[in-house]
């Protein structure tokens, strides 16, 4: 082999290593932290609604949310495997009250964080005269009030809180209740992930 092919192998074999080095480094970068939407629970269990339970629709729409704006920090696990989890734990209601009971199931679908909704407020104007006008029908105001939190499942502790709150007016009680708590947590989510402290 010449002295020129030498050198030529040898600038080859030196692109080669830093290629894999480099290749290293990328693939040994933090992976996303895991998190999952817990059902949401209310202080008074609430009436469940045509099409379904407000506390279970929450959750599963706050899902939905968080899978949009997470960005590359954060996995979120399906609610089907938090669902799974859930029921393969026994889960009650009550049990986004202990610390212990979050951190099974955090443990359980393989979660970092976990993401507590507390349904504070929703209420339909079902006792009242609605709002309404001749020839517009009879339509319903609604309001709902729900806090999030942040379980850190590692520290065992709340990371972050924040509020959200929804209103609108509409004809059917289930489509009105599902509106005001999407607003509620779509206002809620981006606040509580904006006092959450990045990963180190």
């Amino acid at each position: 082999m010449t002295t020129r092919s030498s050198r030529r192998w040898g600038a080859l074999l030196v692109i080669g290593m830093i290629v894999v080095i480099l290749h290293g480094h990328a693939s040994a970068a933090a992976p996303a932290r895991t998190i999952g939407v817990v059902e949401f629970y209310a202080l008074s269990p609430l009436t469940p609604l045509e099409g379904g339970v407000p506390e279970e629709y929450a959750a599963d729409d706050a899902s939905r949310i968080l899978s949009r704006i997470a960005g590359d920090q954060f996995e979120v696990i399906p609610r089907g495997t938090m669902r799974q989890a859930e029921v393969a734990l026994g889960w009650r209601p009550w049990d986004v009250l202990s610390f212990s009971r979050l951190g099974q199931l955090a443990g359980r679908v393989g979660a970092d964080d976990l993401v507590v909704g507390w349904i504070r407020l929703l209420h339909l104007d079902t006792e009242g005269p609605g709002i309404g006008r001749p020839g517009f029908g009879r339509l319903l105001s609604g309001s709902a009030n729900v806090l999030l939190q942040i379980f850190d499942a590692r520290g065992g502790r709340i990371a972050a809180e924040a509020p959200g709150d929804g209103y609108a007016i509409g004809q059917v009680r289930a489509f009105l209740a599902e509106e005001v708590l999407h607003q509620a947590t779509s206002q809620a989510l981006p606040r509580v992930f904006a006092k959450l402290a990045p990963a180190p």
